[in-house]
């Protein structure tokens, strides 16, 4: 995997977090490969509706996503290289809609925010519309030159797959968008 030594600070409307491009590592899922070389990196960071529970209880409430950022880093450049593109979207719950107030204290995203805004499905395929409207991005399967990458699997082990299975949305992801991730670490 190709990597580049800098740390990148990734910051949404609710969050910063940095990601210490030397501790990348590729642990995707079938079939990406680790010896596959990237040349950018889709860097995303989902926050979902999230309730809170009684302590040592886990919420059976289903989480969706709404907000639903990306910075695309050319990993050939240098540590102080703005992104090439950003995409950020707040996106309006349906199963759920209030956000509560847990969930507005800990992501920083109130019902103002997502209220109005397109829903998941509306958003996946304008994401999907603008990677392939990136002219340096190759969406083909045999030479895909970006890495989805998040700084942790909850994103793209968890949340998205979950979220497009229960709603019926599998058909809108891309092969691109299947073929695992990368993970950064957060520091």
């Amino acid at each position: 995997l190709l990597v580049h030594t800098y740390t990148y600070t990734f910051t949404s409307t609710t969050s910063t977090m940095e990601m210490d491009m030397d501790s990348f590592v590729n642990e995707v899922s079938t079939p990406a490969r680790p010896d596959e070389n990237f040349r950018y990196a889709v860097v995303m960071d989902f926050e979902a509706t999230c309730f809170q529970s009684a302590p040592g209880e886990k919420s059976r409430i289903p989480q969706e996503i709404i907000e639903f950022p990306a910075v695309i880093i050319d990993l050939a450049g240098g540590k102080d290289d703005p992104p090439l593109a950003e995409f950020q979207r707040y996106v309006q719950p349906t199963e759920i809609p209030a956000l509560s107030d847990f969930c507005t204290e800990l992501t920083g995203i109130t019902q103002g925010m997502v209220a109005g805004q397109a829903t998941i499905d509306h958003v996946v395929k304008e994401f999907v519309q603008w990677i392939g409207s990136q002219p340096y991005l190759n969406t083909s399967q045999e030479g895909c030159n970006f890495v989805i990458c998040t700084c942790g699997d909850w994103d793209f082990n968890t949340m998205f797959p979950t979220e497009m299975n229960r709603k019926g949305f599998k058909k809108l992801v891309p092969a691109w968008l299947r073929r695992g991730w990368g993970k950064v670490k957060e520091h």
